[in-house]
C-alpha cells in the first residue's frame, strides 16, 4: 500500500501558475502514471485542491476525477471548494467539500465540515485494504473529532487542509495522532511560522521537487515512525 500527495509550488514561486483545469489535468496524469505500476495506491489531494465557480462545476469535476480513478485503478481522496457568489450575490468564504473513491466507486461524496459526531462517524472509508477516516483541518480544533476517530478505529486519519499546520494545530493533531497514525495534506501556501509534523507512524516518505511537489508514503515493515518537512 502506498499513499501519494501533491502540492503546487505556485504560491512560493509566482512564475508557476496553475488554474483549475491545469490542476485537474495534473491529478489525472498522476493517477494514470501511478496506476500503471502501483495498483494498491491511494492519491490524497488537499482541501480546496480546485475551486469551482458553482456546484455544477464541482459535481462535474468530482465525477471526472472519479472516472479517472476508475480507469487508473487507484484510490482517491480529494477536496473541492465552491465559490457561491451566484447564489448569494456577494463575496463570501468558499464552502469546502471532501470526496473519496476507490477505483471509481464513490465512498464519501460532497462531505462538508461538521461539528456533529454522527456526521464524523460516517467519514471512515475502505480504500482497498486501508481503512481511513477523512477530516478537514478545521475539525482538529473541535471536540468531536477525537471521539469519532476513537470509535472508528481506522488504520489512518487523513486530514485535508488548505494551508499547512502552525502551532495552533499541535494540540488537536496530537489528540488524533495518539488514536491513529495521522497524515495532514495541504496546499503549498505561504504561512508565518509553519511547523513540521511527523509523517504517519509506520509510513516512510519520499519527496520529489519541482513545480509540483509529490510525496510518496510507503508502509514500513518494522512500523517505525518517520518525519517529513512540511515546506
Amino acid at each position: 500500500m502506498s499513499l501519494y500527495t501533491l502540492a503546487f509550488r505556485e504560491d512560493e514561486d509566482r512564475s508557476f501558475v496553475f488554474g483549475p483545469n491545469e490542476r485537474l489535468d495534473v491529478a489525472a496524469e498522476l493517477m494514470a502514471t501511478i496506476g500503471s505500476f502501483d495498483g494498491d495506491a491511494v492519491i490524497v489531494l488537499p482541501a480546496g485542491f480546485v475551486s469551482a465557480p458553482s456546484t455544477g462545476f464541482r459535481d462535474d469535476w468530482a465525477d471526472g476525477l472519479a472516472s479517472v480513478s476508475r480507469s487508473a485503478g487507484v484510490g482517491l481522496v480529494f477536496g473541492i471548494d465552491v465559490e457561491e457568489a451566484e447564489r448569494w450575490g456577494l463575496t463570501r468564504c468558499p464552502r469546502s467539500f471532501a470526496y473519496a473513491c476507490h477505483r471509481g466507486r464513490g465512498l464519501l461524496w460532497d462531505a462538508s465540515p461538521s461539528e456533529r459526531s454522527s456526521t464524523l462517524g460516517e467519514r471512515t472509508v475502505a480504500l482497498g485494504g486501508l481503512r481511513a477516516t477523512v477530516l478537514f483541518g478545521r475539525e482538529l480544533f473541535g471536540a468531536r473529532a477525537a471521539p469519532a476517530v476513537e470509535a472508528a478505529r481506522p488504520d489512518l486519519v487523513l486530514v485535508l487542509g488548505h494551508g499547512g499546520p502552525t502551532k495552533r494545530w499541535l494540540p488537536g493533531f496530537a489528540a488524533i495522532d495518539e488514536l491513529a497514525p495521522t497524515l495532514v495534506v495541504h496546499q503549498a501556501l505561504e504561512l508565518r511560522r509553519p511547523v513540521t509534523l511527523p509523517a504517519p507512524r509506520g509510513w516512510r516518505p519520499t519527496v520529489t521537487k519541482g513545480a509540483v511537489r509529490i510525496v510518496c508514503y510507503r508502509r514500513e515493515p518494522d512500523g517505525a515512525a518517520a518525519r517529513v518537512v512540511g515546506h
